[in-house]
């Protein structure tokens, strides 16, 4: 007894446990409730070491529901399909046994997906997700390290295609992209004019709407694309980050574009759901665009223009380049392009050429 109450101690795997009650049978019950809950953890870890790497994903996607993000949680949903589906040794990764993941496990994912098909920063983002699941894994006890944990990133060969993509277009690419477009594939050019004339990402024309119009001469970037648990492509609650939201003024330019668009979305039978129906840009069926169904697009319309092929994202390099040519103040251009930090707009664009810097020097004199 000690202070009126009964004491009680006890030992299970070496831990000591200590319970009170008013009573000897209160205590007793007390004692063979921890040790009941002791059993059913101990059984629930046996079973979680013998846990698939698809089994872990869905406890862990069911955790962090609520804690995250629904775009978020759809994008990871995605990404985690494409890992799980990466094979492995005859078999997908989805199905090997979390505790039979290892370094050289790894390697073989990275070196699947370096196939030519997905870009570095693309298999480094899989890659550590990867690692996140496994830090997961490491956190209930499953396993005692990280194999992917400080994994050797992929490192972008900028002799290749990809690397050759995310240029500015000059003038006379464009002239010859454009026309090309007119000619070969109509349908897309109003949308790649206005990422030329807004520098707007693809997620962000896909996401948006007439009602983000403002009859006051301003578009309201206020969402992206994101992907479903199935993969399909749909309209996010938010932009990429907080500060891609953003204002953009509408000049006569895309005026232009978005009249003629207007003229032809209304032409277009779209399905009548919450995602694509107010869409400014949809794709040929109504629904939401695809990547890939654009950049098959582009790949063609340069193709027929003869000009080496890029992504996309170079219409929004090409914009910030003839916008810092034009004499725009960075921090103007900041807010337009919807970086967080002025210091990635100034390294991204606001650099001078070798050419350039020394062309200044020869026209300096400084007497000393």
């Amino acid at each position: 007894m000690v202070d009126g109450q009964v004491e009680c101690s006890f030992y299970v795997d070496g831990k000591m446990y200590r319970v009170t009650g008013q009573s000897v049978l209160e205590v007793r019950k007390k004692e063979v409730g921890i040790r009941q809950r002791l059993c059913d953890e101990a059984e629930y870890q046996a079973q979680m070491v013998d846990w698939t790497l698809d089994e872990l994903y869905e406890h862990y996607y069911k955790s962090r529901v609520g804690n995250r993000a629904d775009n978020t949680l759809r994008l990871q949903a995605h990404e985690y399909h494409h890992l799980s589906e990466t094979v492995v040794a005859g078999r997908k990764l989805g199905e090997y046994r979390v505790t039979r993941i290892n370094y050289w496990t790894v390697e073989a994912v990275r070196n699947s997906l370096n196939d030519g098909r997905e870009t570095a920063k693309s298999i480094n983002h899989i890659i550590r997700y990867l690692s996140s699941l496994l830090n997961y894994a490491m956190k209930l006890g499953i396993i005692a390290s990280n194999p992917a944990r400080n994994f050797e990133p992929v490192h972008a060969n900028f002799n290749d295609e990809n690397a050759k993509k995310h240029r500015a277009l000059s003038l006379k690419e464009r002239q010859s992209f454009f026309r090309a477009a007119n000619e070969y594939h109509a349908y897309w050019e109003n949308l790649f004019r206005m990422a030329v004339l807004t520098g707007m990402r693809l997620g962000e024309l896909g996401a948006l709407c007439w009602g983000d119009v403002d009859e006051e001469g301003v578009l309201h970037v206020r969402r992206t694309l994101t992907v479903n648990l199935q993969g399909t492509p749909c309209v996010g609650k938010t932009t990429k980050t907080p500060d891609s939201q953003r204002d953009i003024p509408i000049n006569r330019e895309i005026a232009e574009v978005l009249k003629e668009q207007r003229e032809r979305s209304e032409r277009i039978d779209k399905k009548k759901d919450e995602d694509s129906s107010d869409l400014v840009f949809p794709s040929r069926r109504g629904t939401c665009l695809r990547n890939d169904s654009v950049n098959t697009a582009l790949r063609l319309v340069c193709s027929h223009a003869g000009i080496e092929p890029f992504s996309f994202h170079a219409f929004r390099a090409t914009f910030a380049t003839c916008c810092v040519q034009q004499g725009m103040k960075p921090e103007t251009l900041q807010k337009i392009l919807g970086h967080a930090s002025i210091v990635t707009t100034m390294d991204t664009y606001y650099h001078e050429d070798r050419e350039k810097m020394k062309q200044a020097m020869n026209q300096g004199h400084i007497e000393c």
